[in-house]
């Protein structure tokens, strides 16, 4: 019985080594199968981010692409509107002159034309004498309404050199003479040219009224250039009648070869020519 016992207490010790070493491998394949399991999972979410990466890839490619392309229209677009502001600007400009000449070949297109072109030409003639008897310091200028109606504005010359609208009755006195002396001697100039008619005689009533001491001899000296001949750019005139006061005739005296006055005394009017013969 003892041998018995022994050799069973052999046995069961060597099966508790047999099992603590199968433990031991089981401990030992359970880590393993745990690492490849968890290395297996990692390569499978490498797998996966390398897919989704190529994918990322690929979108990114067909972006580029797509920005390529819209990039290559906005060009095309851009040329086209281009293309369009200019077609614009020339049905623009075409439409103008459709406008233009709608309005010229329309029921009253010729009478406004010809009007236009008197009211050009009568600006042109005011401003020149308005130069001389101001030194450029006015300026008349005169335009048709859609009522064909003659609208006038002047400009008065800044310390700056520019020009600044101002209304006709805001015009000091002497502003006023000289825009008034200016325009009808257009007028007169216009008429001249136009109808090519001439006169020898100008009859002018208290022209240098408002007009100062330097407007006066300006006045004086454009006075004495429309006396000499039309050959050299004169009116060709040859006798000046001008009403004036004792004081503002005097300030002429220069201006002139010589003067006669007409004298009225006791209802009798006699001419003292300027050698005193009467």
């Amino acid at each position: 019985i003892k041998t018995k016992r022994s050799e069973w207490e052999t046995d069961v010790h060597g099966l508790r080594a047999e099992v603590r070493e199968a433990r031991s491998k089981h401990s030992a394949l359970s880590t393993e199968f745990s690492k490849r399991f968890q290395q297996l999972n990692i390569a499978r979410k490498v797998d996966n981010l390398k897919a989704q990466l190529s994918h990322q890839k690929n979108e990114v490619q067909a972006s580029r692409e797509a920005a390529k392309k819209l990039k290559g229209e906005v060009n095309l677009m851009s040329e086209k509107m281009k293309n369009l502001e200019i077609d614009k600007e020339s049905f623009g400009e075409t439409a103008a002159t459709m406008t233009s000449l709608a309005s010229a070949f329309g029921p009253r297109g010729i009478q406004t034309f010809v009007l236009q072109t008197a009211i050009h030409s009568l600006q042109l003639a005011t401003q020149e004498y308005l130069d001389t008897l101001s030194d450029g310091a006015l300026r008349l200028t005169f335009e048709l309404d859609a009522s064909d109606k003659i609208v006038r504005r002047a400009l008065v010359r800044n310390s700056d050199g520019t020009y600044s609208e101002r209304s006709l009755g805001s015009l000091s006195g002497g502003q006023w003479r000289r825009c008034s002396l200016a325009l009808s001697f257009g007028f007169s100039d216009l008429v001249a040219r136009r109808g090519r008619m001439s006169s020898s005689l100008l009859v002018l009533d208290e022209p240098l009224t408002h007009l100062d001491s330097y407007g006066r001899t300006q006045f004086g000296q454009m006075l004495r250039h429309m006396l000499l001949p039309s050959t050299e750019s004169g009116w060709g005139v040859s006798t000046i009648l001008i009403i004036l006061q004792d004081l503002a005739a005097e300030q002429l005296e220069e201006c002139f070869d010589h003067m006669d006055d007409i004298v009225k005394h006791g209802g009798i009017s006699t001419v003292v020519l300027d050698e005193g013969k009467k």
